[in-house]
């Protein structure tokens, strides 16, 4: 769904070592059924046009398997005037960059390549998580039913297919 730009050559902070070791091997799910950005890349623009060229292709995604972000970001979608519908670069909000998760890092991250939320919208399936510290605001925002691109997790009210799983510690006040 995204992943950062600027890692470290053989950095394990990736998206794609986190689906792969949490997700992918678990359930062997082979290379033929799914696609991501390289977290290495040298041109994340190319890159971009690369997983849109798939997506069209291929059709939908079956199943889009989202996190929450303590702003209410869905993959790299971040509060904004305006959202992208496809595949993009993305400036990283301060919200997103003062979180704290990405202080393990080790190097100042500002970018991320996204798949776009009208990908998302046209997924077959939509599985949200909701995990991890801090997510309280962001949850009672999303449960006003309020759709705007301030937050846009609630861009998901207009899929007719999603499911919520919820650590209730991460929205427990």
């Amino acid at each position: 769904m995204d992943e950062w730009i600027g890692l470290p050559q053989g950095s394990t902070f990736t998206s794609e070592y986190d689906v792969q070791t949490k997700l992918l091997q678990a359930l062997d799910v082979g290379p033929d059924r799914y696609d991501s950005f390289d977290p290495f890349t040298l041109d994340p623009d190319s890159e971009c046009r690369k997983i849109q060229t798939s997506l069209e292709r291929k059709g939908p995604m079956d199943i889009c398997i989202l996190g929450i972000g303590k702003n209410g970001h869905i993959a790299l979608n971040e509060p904004s005037t305006s959202l992208n519908p496809n595949c993009h670069v993305e400036d990283l909000h301060s919200s997103t960059v003062g979180s704290g998760m990405l202080e393990k890092v080790g190097v100042p991250l500002s970018q991320g390549m996204t798949m776009g939320v009208g990908d998302i919208l046209k997924s077959k399936m939509v599985l949200l998580f909701v995990a991890g510290k801090g997510k309280n605001e962001a949850w009672n925002k999303l449960l006003e039913g309020k759709v705007t691109t301030d937050l846009p997790a609630s861009l998901l009210w207009l899929h007719p297919n999603v499911h919520l799983l919820i650590d209730q510690t991460s929205i427990d006040g």
